[in-house]
């Protein structure tokens, strides 16, 4: 039976409204969450939270049994944007913060040729973001997300802005990565069919009145 890679313990959370309240989760190691819900009710602020780029007002989030207090590389977060830099290139954009791992140069070319082969762009190597279309700056984004192997990876609806085709080509994308890499992923959907075909489990999160 795989460990918990991740606890959300009694979390409460407000901005003009109270968003959490009391709210729990547990998330295996190796499982693919999805996160459904109303718009509002709080889906990407979760992501948000357990990245610690939001400060949770009540309760506690674990990480491999360790309380979250900073960011960490364990945790990598995919927003809704893409976040391309728009003056580096697919391979600068991809090794962007890859320093503070102390990678030797040779060691980071191997890294990412395998990335960019995997994930068939290997010809938009040299490329610019204005360059390319939305379904490869997402293959972009993904690969510099993955490139920091993170144990516990977070998606924000990676799939809104693309069209059905590109979809289903980067549906094969993430779920070879949560096969082949064995990572935890949790995903917010607005998507029932996506979360179905996607996930091993659905988590739906509920608005309340305050």
């Amino acid at each position: 039976m795989n460990k918990t890679i991740l606890s959300i313990k009694n979390l409460h959370k407000s901005f003009d409204k109270e968003i959490f309240r009391g709210f729990n989760l547990e998330i295996q190691d190796g499982e693919f969450v999805c996160i459904m819900g109303r718009s509002g009710c709080g889906k990407s602020l979760l992501l948000r939270l357990i990245s610690s780029l939001e400060k949770l007002d009540k309760g506690k989030i674990l990480f491999e049994d360790k309380e979250i207090s900073e960011p960490s590389l364990e945790i990598g977060l995919l927003f809704q944007e893409y976040n391309l830099l728009p003056w580096l290139s697919v391979y600068q954009n991809i090794t962007f913060g890859i320093g503070k791992l102390n990678f030797l140069q040779k060691e980071i070319d191997i890294k990412v040729n395998k990335l960019l082969k995997e994930f068939k762009i290997i010809e938009y190597k040299d490329s610019f973001p204005a360059q390319i279309s939305g379904g490869t700056k997402q293959r972009v984004a993904l690969a510099r997300t993955l490139i920091m192997d993170p144990k516990l990876i977070l998606l924000d609806e990676p799939f809104s802005a693309l069209d059905y085709y590109t979809k289903q080509d980067i549906y094969k994308v993430i779920t070879d990565i949560h096969k082949k890499y064995n990572k935890t992923i949790l995903m917010v959907t607005h998507d029932p069919h996506e979360a179905k075909k996607l996930g091993n489990r659905v988590v739906e999160i509920s608005t309340f009145d305050n």
